[in-house]
């Protein structure tokens, strides 16, 4: 028996404009890869949070940190060309 499809929502009938979210979905991400950054570069460094389990993992994690804020740049100054 196949389930019923629900309808979608559209975003206005939560209070939140789409243009006002599709905006704040870059600042995010910066923030979070910011966060993240932050932290596993303490990690590497200082070994204070996670007491320097793998340099690969911390590394890693930095690498993608920054290829998050690069992303999320680059969006925010396309969204700013529109």
């Amino acid at each position: 028996m196949p389930l019923a499809r629900l309808p979608l929502v559209p975003p206005q009938s939560f209070g939140w404009s789409s243009r006002i979210v599709s905006k704040a979905v870059p600042f995010i991400g910066m923030i979070v890869s910011g966060i993240v950054g932050i932290m596993f570069l303490a990690d590497l460094v200082a070994g204070f949070p996670f007491r320097r389990v793998s340099i690969a993992a911390d590394i890693g994690f930095i690498l993608s940190s920054g290829i998050l804020a690069y992303l999320s740049w680059s969006l925010q100054m396309s969204r700013q060309e529109e």
